[in-house]
């Protein structure tokens, strides 16, 4: 769920140029947008439920259907069995929403990876270039990148103690829902900082 900028990406990567600190922040503000977009409570698309239909025709459909109070039920059943589809119907979307978030998890997890490979992998041929540029580099702005990998260390475990009092909540909408804040939170705090660098 959760890509984070660490200290191993910094120390990897070395001191990053002024491009590579643009194209961070805009990857910060594609995932801040993403998140929002995917905090729970928006609406469900009829498209995203997968609910077992019947095949039946439209004008039978239309007969063995009515409204109450402007909500559409089937004539044929009764009350007790309409609140048990409706039951039914949640358990579905809920079972579809984790899928989804899992799957996403997993994606996440793989980009993570890869990047991670391809860093260590290029780390030696860009070594002899990282080591010319930290030369070059004034002691203060030295200090300014260790508390900033400091800073960022302490934000990813504040996050960690977070999320685990959130777990414990009972109710899964209210949990996922602090949980996609919580990322929004992260995500918004590590370009802050990131942006402060880059300033100085």
């Amino acid at each position: 769920m959760f890509n984070y900028f660490s200290a191993f990406d910094i120390q990897q990567k070395g001191y990053l140029s002024q491009s590579e600190f643009n194209k961070l922040l805009l990857s910060l503000d594609d995932q801040i947008t993403k998140e929002q977009s995917l905090q729970i409570g928006s609406v469900i698309k009829p498209s995203q439920v997968i609910v077992g239909q019947e095949n039946n025709s439209l004008s039978s459909k239309k007969r063995n259907r009515s409204t109450i109070n402007g909500n559409e039920i089937p004539l044929n059943k009764s009350p007790l069995e309409n609140l048990e589809n409706k039951e039914q119907q949640k358990q579905i979307v809920e079972t579809n929403q984790n899928k989804v978030e899992n799957q996403e998890y997993e994606q996440n997890q793989q980009k993570e990876n890869y990047d991670r490979n391809n860093i260590a992998n290029n780390f030696s041929q860009n070594q002899m270039q990282s080591s010319q540029l930290n030369e070059n580099l004034s002691q203060e702005k030295y200090l300014e990148m260790i508390r900033l990998i400091e800073d960022l260390e302490k934000i990813k475990g504040e996050l960690k103690d977070e999320i685990e009092i959130v777990k414990q909540k009972s109710k899964k909408q209210e949990k996922r829902n602090e949980l996609k804040k919580l990322e929004i939170k992260y995500l918004t705090e590590q370009k802050a900082l990131l942006e402060g660098f880059q300033s100085n």
